[in-house]
């Protein structure tokens, strides 16, 4: 039997390096498997909410709706050969 982790159990890492930090954990837990939780291997600043940048005015703060968009031509546009060593 093999046994393996979702990687959810880690959300709330900053992502900027939290597929490090889930791999690292996973080692050190002898878990081989992993079933990842699809925000992990996204990019952070595609995946930001409108309030992370209180810095920009809100009208320049990403939308959901552009969010959505962004993150839909990058799942398209992304390289498979980024996930083949993960």
């Amino acid at each position: 039997m093999q046994c393996g982790i979702q990687s959810y159990v880690f959300y709330g890492i900053p992502q900027q390096s939290n597929l490090d930090t889930v791999i690292a954990s996973m080692v050190e837990m002898g878990l081989g498997e992993c079933d990842i939780f699809s925000p992990l291997s996204e990019p952070a600043e595609i995946l930001e909410k409108p309030g992370d940048r209180p810095e920009l005015p809100a009208a320049a703060r990403p939308t959901f709706a552009h969010r959505r968009e962004e993150l839909a031509k990058w799942r398209k546009m992304a390289p498979l050969d980024d996930f083949t060593g993960t």
